[in-house]
């Protein structure tokens, strides 16, 4: 179970968020703990005070570190944190690929600041990753971690009715998503496109992904770059060696990431396991360019594979006989 530690001075602003919706129920499956800390709780102040004026002149408060540095030691005196996070409008950028990431963590604190900033020694000592939401500056960080949060439960095995609808979102594979549309068929004069209704799924698909590549272009010009130095070749022959090789084997690729800050580098780890699953498991096509229509037969199965983007996929395993698994895992390290 996943777990996510909020240090807040207005905890009362996530009764909303975290309690409705895909997180809720999260949390009622047993999926992840999420847990609110009024940072006021913590001070030794007898007012209970978190803040004070700046060393120097400048207007606005500045959160003491103090208080700060106990809130942190307690909760880790009971658990194990893999990131203690500091949302911040000059952290890294939050993006899918950094969703992906942290959904994978088991245990994050998430660091809420207020007023002017917190006191530097906060960032420079007791904070692994800082956040950011966007260009633009909030009241404070708890919207931003509200924003984190959501965007990392749903994406927990078991948070989504359908867990393969995260795959197709928005980002997952380095584009936008494509154009949706459900009943009525005519609507003001307004029809759905025939394709959709023709049944044919190798063309549907082809349909979804040129939308999805022209909207990109159209909207997202510099993700259309992005996605266009990808480097193919070396994925091919890679997954083209997974393939045909007997054992477990793990690759690593980087790949140029989205402009950031930090002018950080994306690496795709790549791993097949071979043995025993339930071939409806997996899923037929995944929206992206397809490398080639690789079909072998594992046992009594036989599986496709197919490109993704920066998107963590594991299929999950319904059949395990005799602890054999075989699993294609993309996974955003």
């Amino acid at each position: 179970m996943m777990r996510i530690d909020i240090i807040t001075i207005f905890p009362e602003m996530f009764n909303g968020p975290l309690t409705e919706s895909i997180v809720k129920r999260a949390i009622n499956k047993g999926l992840v703990e999420i847990h609110t800390h009024n940072l006021r709780d913590y001070s030794s102040d007898k007012h209970k005070r978190v803040d004070d004026y700046p060393f120097s002149a400048g207007a606005g408060m500045v959160m003491m570190i103090e208080p700060v540095d106990n809130c942190i030691k307690q909760l880790k005196e009971k658990n194990d944190y893999d990131e203690v996070i500091y949302m911040s409008p000059d952290g890294e950028l939050l993006t899918q690929p950094v969703v992906n990431q942290l959904s994978l963590k088991n245990n994050i604190i998430i660091l809420c600041g207020h007023y002017k900033g917190i006191d530097e020694r906060i960032r420079e000592h007791l904070i692994t990753r800082e956040i950011s939401i966007g260009d633009y500056v909030l009241s404070g960080g708890e919207l931003a971690a509200a924003v984190l949060t959501d965007s990392i439960v749903r994406l927990i095995p078991g948070a989504l009715s359908d867990e393969t609808s995260a795959l197709s979102d928005s980002f997952q594979d380095g584009l936008v998503s494509p154009p949706v549309y459900t009943r009525p068929r005519e609507y003001n004069g307004w029809e759905v496109p025939d394709i959709l209704l023709s049944g044919n799924d190798k063309a549907i698909n082809e349909w979804k992904f040129q939308q999805a590549l022209e909207r990109t272009r159209l909207r997202r010009p510099e993700m259309y770059e992005n996605y266009k130095k990808i480097p193919l070749n070396k994925l091919k022959k890679l997954t083209n060696d997974l393939i045909n090789n007997e054992t477990p084997q793990d690759y690593t690729l980087t790949s140029p990431a989205r402009n950031s800050p930090y002018k950080q580098n994306k690496q795709i780890k790549i791993s097949i396991y071979k043995g025993d699953y339930d071939s409806s498991t997996l899923l037929p096509t995944v929206r992206g360019e397809l490398i080639k229509d690789y079909k072998k037969t594992f046992y009594n199965g036989t599986f496709r594979f197919c490109k993704k983007h920066g998107i963590g996929i594991l299929y999950k395993i319904i059949n395990d006989n005799n602890n054999k698994k075989n699993s294609i895992q993309y996974e955003l390290i």
